[in-house]
């Protein structure tokens, strides 16, 4: 999947696919009533050639761009032993 974001392509095609990771994701209110629905929906951590950070929801066909923090966050939470010099301060 390809998107423009404040002037710049991301595109998973191109970029280095990071790790998947479970995200919890807010459907909205459920039904009429002021219940929230939740589900779980896994998500890939995307890297580009400039070393920017998104992250991909294939079932919402969304991108959304990740700081640098961010992505060590999720990298660290998910999969700690994996993540090397980005989560450890290079």
């Amino acid at each position: 999947m390809r998107a423009l974001i404040d002037g710049r392509a991301y595109d998973t095609e191109a970029a280095e696919e990071i790790l998947r990771f479970p995200k919890q994701v807010n459907l909205g209110p459920l039904f009429c009533g002021d219940g929230q629905v939740w589900t779980c929906r896994e998500f890939i951590l995307y890297r580009t050639a400039r070393g920017e950070f998104f992250e991909f929801d294939g079932e919402a066909e969304t991108i959304a761009l990740l700081t640098r923090r961010e992505a060590r966050a999720i990298m660290r939470e998910t999969d700690p032993d994996s993540c090397g010099p980005l989560c450890w301060g290079a």
